[in-house]
């Protein structure tokens, strides 16, 4: 009888710590970028996390062909092997290309050493501007099965935010892998890094428990103190396991075309250069890749052409104005392009990274905006027509990544030394041309919303989802509503 009340003490005297949150002594993690850990997690094709890796998986899920790989660093000629994958994607893009090119109307060069070679020029004026190497640049597709291009992974990302916009899933798990090259001449080394970026994207299936399982698996011990060998083995049995996800897509940003600076002064353009980037998703239809919508991203030329697309997106903002200053909204597929060309210099304020001014214009977005209001609450974002269009802008491809953007990305990823054949020689052919960041200032600003989101699933409460400006600074997210911290330029003495 003792021994009972004893027990029934001990349980009164403990209980209220189970009737508490549970908060794990290691910090949520959002992003993984160190370079030593990525290095065991993506050594050669064997490796865990190697782009090889990844779409062997995808191809095991699916029943597709696997191709004999090579050992070694993953090579683009390795992955062009996956005929169904791969390779689909990267016959869209250099059909693309050759489109893009056929448009642009001007002198263009693939060939880096034929820049100056005068009997190359599409164009008479080219035979001029050549002279000076004045020609547009244009990414060569042969990379994409070449022997010497390498897919590098650049960073882990966890988005479990984005399950505000797939409620079936516990959000995302996204592996951003950049395109480098290694390129062996006359006895020298050549290697550097391209303005290319693959986002292979999966999801988290449901834990059944409002994603609180899941988001505490990015409570990771050590991550930055213990060996990368141990933490990566962590990773891979906790919020890496590849039994939680599911694929989803494939994302490619690449910069396509680049206009050398002297080149625009030559045409007065007025720009201190200029670049072109190509935006497509690719998701698996009919048991291969192909392209697919890209989110709330509109296709401007089919709504123009379409008084009833005009009308169902007109209706749709009209209705969803809650969500859309909430920055938690999707507009309807049949309204989405599956492409996307942004451009810079001053991105935010071309056009052509403001497809919703054309889509709906200044004027009916102030009319939906004054008809319709935010029920239940003072907007946060959509308070006039102008921030509509803002809002709706800068949720688009082309106008988020020319937002407080680093050159049209915002994740390039660290440097790393350790690919291709000679890491010594690699060194040195890097050496001054490095990355100070591996992200843009935007996603500087998001790790915090996307740390305080994270830790609050992973303690049972409810995130915040609002989206602020991709432009905003860092801000803190305890209270009810984002408090931005101050922004400070330093003045030259």
């Amino acid at each position: 009888m003792r021994f009972i009340s004893i027990l029934c003490l001990l349980i009164l005297t403990i209980s209220p710590c189970f009737a508490q949150s549970p908060r794990a002594s290691a910090e949520v993690t959002t992003l993984i970028s160190q370079g030593p850990l990525l290095a065991v997690l993506d050594h050669d094709n064997s490796s865990a996390l190697s782009l090889v890796t990844l779409f062997r998986k995808i191809h095991a899920a699916q029943k597709l062909p696997q191709p004999a790989v090579a050992d070694g660093p993953t090579r683009a000629s390795d992955l062009s092997q996956f005929s169904g994958t791969y390779a689909q994607f990267a016959a869209v893009m250099s059909a693309d290309i050759t489109r893009i090119t056929a448009g642009l109307g001007i002198d263009w060069e693939k060939e880096i050493l034929k820049t100056y070679d005068l009997k190359s020029a599409k164009t008479d004026a080219g035979k001029t501007l050549r002279l000076n190497g004045n020609v547009a640049r244009v990414f060569n597709e042969k990379w994409l099965g070449s022997s010497d291009g390498l897919f590098l992974l650049s960073g882990v990302v966890n988005r479990m935010d984005r399950r505000d916009f797939d409620s079936a899933h516990c959000g995302e798990l996204r592996f951003i892998y950049r395109l480098g090259y290694e390129v062996r001449m006359n006895g020298k080394t050549y290697a550097s890094r391209m303005p290319f970026t693959v986002n292979m994207v999966f999801s988290y299936a449901d834990d059944g428990r409002n994603c609180q399982d899941v988001a505490s698996l990015w409570r990771v011990a050590g991550i930055d103190a213990d060996d990368p060998a141990v933490v990566a083995q962590r990773l891979l049995q906790g919020p890496l396991d590849f039994s939680r996800l599911i694929f989803k897509q494939m994302e490619i940003n690449a910069q396509v075309v680049r206009f050398p600076s002297d080149l625009e002064n030559m045409e007065n353009r007025k720009f201190a250069g200029q670049a072109i980037y190509w935006m497509r998703i690719f998701a698996l239809r009919d048991g291969k890749f192909q392209p697919t919508r890209l989110e709330n991203t509109p296709d401007v030329q089919a709504i123009l052409k379409d008084p009833a697309k005009q009308k169902q997106l007109q209706d749709y903002l009209a209705g969803h104005i809650a969500e859309i200053d909430n920055g938690t909204f999707r507009i309807p597929e049949s309204l989405e392009a599956d492409i996307a060309l942004s451009f810079s210099t001053a991105g935010s304020a071309r056009m052509a990274n403001r497809p919703f001014d054309l889509a709906i214009g200044s004027e009916q977005a102030a009319r939906i905006v004054a008809a319709a209001g935010v029920p239940g609450r003072s907007p946060k974002f959509v308070q006039s027509g102008a921030g509509l269009l803002e809002r709706l802008n800068t949720s688009s491809c082309m106008g988020c990544h020319q937002s407080s953007s680093t050159a049209g990305f915002h994740f390039l990823g660290v440097d790393r030394f350790d690919f291709g054949r000679d890491a010594d020689a690699i060194r040195n052919a890097l050496d001054g041309n490095e990355l100070q960041l591996p992200f843009s200032p935007h996603v500087y600003a998001e790790l915090v919303r996307r740390k305080d989101y994270v830790d609050r699933v992973s303690l049972g409460q409810a995130p915040n989802s609002f989206r602020p400006h991709p432009s905003a600074p860092p801000a803190a997210w305890e209270s009810g509503n984002p408090a931005y911290y101050p922004l400070f330029l330093e003045r030259e003495s």
